[in-house]
């Protein structure tokens, strides 16, 4: 499984992101951006690297605070943890400045939304700028952080997740299809349905795999798959008022007098 995590494209591109940032030239600025739409892989694709890399990775949530997001990275690196914000970056950036372990924070632009954005600026300023901070968010992150000058002229690499396609397709097959073969067609009309969505695409080729253990197949064709809804991400259609009057079963008198005795 992990090797063809591992060769999945966002895997890569997130890969090659952080090999570039950390063999950067001295004097050269070491932080990133790794943005796309939901569902696309980017947070597989951090799980991946973490491991590759050993770097630090927190994923940030939409009600936090700093010292939330703060005591995410100190339970990794199990350094002292200080009582105040300023004192526990101070401890983080001297931990990452000594052991070179880059930073990945995900969901970054809950940060923003937070106000908060400026605490992953003071991490890697405090570290020197010689340690790595990638923020990995959605779509519309570089222009959000274009607000914050002072952030965005320090990122030397922008990289924009990319769509789920063939390749990575039969690659997640043989995870979350495994056992079974899914027939080029059926693939190639799931990714289309997914609009790019990994996630979509894991999730409709798991339903596949259930189709055939439910059929006693070895192959899920499109014929097989038949009139199973794809996870486009439409919304189901507006029932119409029949289908939403209760269903009553009408008893006889004498049924009834029949069932009490």
């Amino acid at each position: 499984m992990a090797s063809q995590i591992a060769q999945l494209t966002n895997v890569s591109t997130l890969n090659t992101m952080v090999s570039q940032l950390i063999d950067a030239p001295i004097g050269q600025e070491r932080m990133g951006c790794f943005y796309g739409p939901s569902g696309w892989g980017k947070s597989t694709a951090v799980s991946a690297v973490q491991i590759l890399f050993d770097v630090i990775a927190i994923e940030v949530i939409e009600n936090t605070s700093k010292l939330d997001v703060l005591d995410q990275i100190v339970d990794q690196i199990q350094v002292k943890s200080p009582r105040n914000v300023s004192a526990r970056i101070r401890a983080i950036a001297g931990y990452m400045e000594r052991t070179n372990r880059a930073l990945i924070i995900d969901d970054a632009h809950y940060l923003i939304k937070r106000g908060m954005v400026g605490m992953a600026r003071d991490i890697y300023n405090t570290a020197g700028g010689l340690v790595p901070v990638i923020l990995v968010g959605e779509e519309l992150l570089p222009q959000d952080l274009t607000r914050f000058e002072n952030i965005h002229n320090r990122i030397a690499v922008w990289e924009g997740a990319q769509p789920c396609e063939m390749d990575d397709a039969r690659r997640l097959a043989s995870i979350y299809a495994k056992g079974v073969e899914v027939e080029e067609e059926l693939l190639a009309e799931i990714v289309s349905k997914a609009n790019g969505a990994t996630r979509r695409v894991s999730n409709m080729l798991g339903k596949a795999r259930e189709i055939a253990k439910q059929r006693g197949a070895e192959v899920v064709t499109r014929k097989l798959w038949g009139a199973t809804p794809f996870f486009d991400g439409l919304p189901p259609a507006e029932r119409k008022p029949a289908q939403l009057q209760p269903r009553v079963s009408l008893v006889s008198t004498s049924g009834a007098k029949a069932a009490r005795q």
